[in-house]
This record gives C-alpha cells, structure tokens and sequence, in this order.
C-alpha cells in the first residue's frame, strides 16, 4: 500500500471544542502533600516555549517515551505534552482572571483546574502510545487488548516500578513512595491513558484525564482551547510533524491486521476496512450483538 494513499481518519472520528485565547502562566500547583508533591518541589525547565513540570519521575517517563518510540511517535507525544501543559496554563490564567468573591452560590467553571495534578498529566501525556510500538516481542504489546489498554497497562508498569526504585534516586525518601503514587494517582493515568481515543467521554472526566486527551486531540485538529497559532506552531517547529499522517496509518492498519478483534467498533474500524484483506467488523459490533439477541 503506497503511502500517498493512505488517508487520515482520525480528525474526522474526533471532534474538539475551541476555546477562547490567553497568555500562559508559570506553573503553580495547590495539591496538598497526601495528594502529590507539594509546591516547593515542583521544578520545572522550558521545551519549545513551554514551562513543564521536571521532577524525577517526569525525567524517567520522557526517557522511557523517548526510548520506545519511533521518531514520529516520539515527536507526537511530545507536542500532546506540551499542548495539554498550554491548555492547563491558560485556564488557569483564566481562572485567575474571573474568581468568584462572592459569598452566593456561584462558583466558578475554572475552579476545578486549581487543583491539577500537573506531574499526573505529565506521565500520562508523555506515555500515551507505548500500545504503538512496533518492535518485535514488544514487552509491551498483547495478542487481544485495544493499544490504548496496552499503553495504560504499561504506564502503570512503569509507575510501579518508579516507586520501586526511587529511594535510590536521591529524590524521593522511601516512606514518601507511596503517598507520592498512590492508586489514586496511577489510577488517573490508566484512565487518561485509556480514554484518550474517546472524546465522548474523557471531557467528562477529572481535569488530568480531560487535558491529556484534549492535548492529544489538538496535534490532530490544530489550536484550540485558548492555545493560540504561535504556540502551538513553536511546538511543532522542535517536534516536527513530518511522517505523523502516514505513521498514524501504517500504525492502525498495523492493529488492524494483527489484532482485528481489538479495532472492531473504534475509531480503527475504517482503516481495517479500507486497506487489510478479508477484514471485517460484521458479527463483532455491538449492532451484531444486539441484532442477534432474542426477544
């Protein structure tokens, strides 16, 4: 299959919301310590114009992101990162500018994002496609799993193992491990992980999983949600576009074939259709099954 031909779906199958532009902010983080690291241990560095958080556990996740994917993979997870770091900042930005001093019953829509757990949205951004990779007997690739499944599965590996081995990194004290990653925190990066292919849901989830999908969202559809076209256009020029269409194709249509009955009712489903042999979803959706049912 000549890679001219193959053509993108998945703007199509995923639809976002624009939002209004703003300045981003620094970051700032109101968690309390049973939550996530505190304030004061929030470092941070500049990528493409773009204040991130740069704690031990982010340096690892970018690494192991970094050594597990293709060129393409790598820089689309990257631009999903720093979209979705945008996104926070502008909303809290926003936040800031619109507080509710009012002792009535209004609250304010922004208020949520006060409490985002910016190392959370790290992981999880950073981590997104390890269902993607492609190398062979991948530690990280099961026969019968959707990739979204694989690469959450494989995140909370990663997050274990983390925990496991931080009190030799000189960063963390071993008493601290596991307040640091409790299940509740892992559990957000499953879920963000899980539902970033699916925006009828993930907008109606806790604000880390909603800012990984809508990052991931925009490197498909283009600025939105206060980002505006010079920051989203700075990403792009340090983590370059170049293969993604066709890398994103030759990847489902790699799923497709491989694990058909992982694809059947997703947003994959038409790539199967389109460019693999003898696929078909007929007797494997939920139409079917309900079809089928008796009275």
């Amino acid at each position: 299959m000549a890679a001219s031909k193959l053509i993108l779906f998945l703007p199509i199958l995923l639809s976002g919301v624009l939002s209004t532009a703003a300045s981003p902010v620094l970051l700032t983080s109101s968690h309390n310590a049973s939550a996530g690291p505190d304030e004061s241990s929030y470092s941070n560095r500049t990528i493409a114009g773009v204040t991130v958080i740069d704690t031990p556990v982010v340096r690892a996740a970018h690494a192991y992101a970094r050594e597990h994917s293709s060129d393409f993979v790598y820089n689309h997870v990257m631009r999903g990162w720093l979209f979705g770091a945008l996104i926070w900042q502008h909303h809290l930005l926003l936040q800031q500018g619109n507080n509710i001093t009012s002792s009535g019953n209004a609250t304010n829509p922004f208020d949520e994002l006060r409490d985002f757990d910016i190392e959370v949205h790290a992981v999880a951004a950073l981590l997104h496609d390890l269902g993607w990779d492609q190398t062979p007997h991948s530690p990280f690739i099961s026969p019968d799993r959707r990739f979204e499944v694989d690469g959450a599965i494989a995140s909370r590996e990663f997050l274990h193992h983390h925990q496991a081995n931080a009190s030799g990194d000189g960063q963390l004290a071993a008493e601290d491990v596991t307040r640091q990653w409790d299940h509740r925190r892992t559990q957000l990066v499953w879920d963000a992980i899980a539902l970033h292919t699916t925006p009828t849901i993930f907008p109606y989830k806790e604000s880390e999983v909603r800012v990984v999908g809508q990052g991931i969202l925009m490197d498909f559809e283009g600025p939105a949600y206060g980002v505006t076209e010079a920051e989203y256009a700075a990403v792009a020029a340090q983590f370059p576009r170049a293969g993604f269409r066709e890398g994103v194709n030759q990847t489902f249509v790699w799923l497709c074939a491989s694990k058909p009955q992982t694809t059947y009712d997703t947003m994959m489903q038409p790539f199967g259709d389109h460019y693999v042999a003898n696929y078909s979803a007929v007797g494997h959706r939920v139409y079917d099954m309900i079809m089928s049912t008796s009275d």
